[in-house]
């Protein structure tokens, strides 16, 4: 006696499935990465304008983390310059939080 099933599925389906389950878990690694980077951002004499400009955005299968001032990414790649209000606060500010939640990503998508 023989015994037969037939399973059909939807590969592009389950992909969109298993990302739309992964999304979460990459949003709450974007806002722990711009926890940290708010962390050391340089402060302005007139506030907080590019530490309140950091955004974490998502489309598709991407998510960004970013600050919004025009001047953001001159103070982020230039390491010369010498912040007063904290030496924890300076260039790289972004890139250096990335590597530091690097390594906790796994365990912060799991959670979600």
């Amino acid at each position: 006696m023989t015994e037969s099933m037939k399973l059909d599925f939807d590969p592009q389906a389950i992909g969109e499935r298993i990302l739309n389950s992964l999304r979460p878990g990459l949003e709450a690694v974007g806002a722990a990465i711009l926890e940290e980077a708010n962390r050391h951002v340089p402060l302005a004499p007139d506030g907080g304008a590019l530490k309140e400009s950091g955004r974490v955005t998502s489309a598709d299968d991407s998510v960004c983390v970013s600050y919004g001032t025009s001047y953001a990414v001159r103070l982020h790649e230039h390491p010369e310059y010498k912040f007063r209000d904290a030496p924890e606060r300076g260039a790289k500010w972004l890139e250096n939080a990335a590597k530091n939640v690097a390594p906790n990503a796994a365990s912060i998508i799991a959670e979600r």
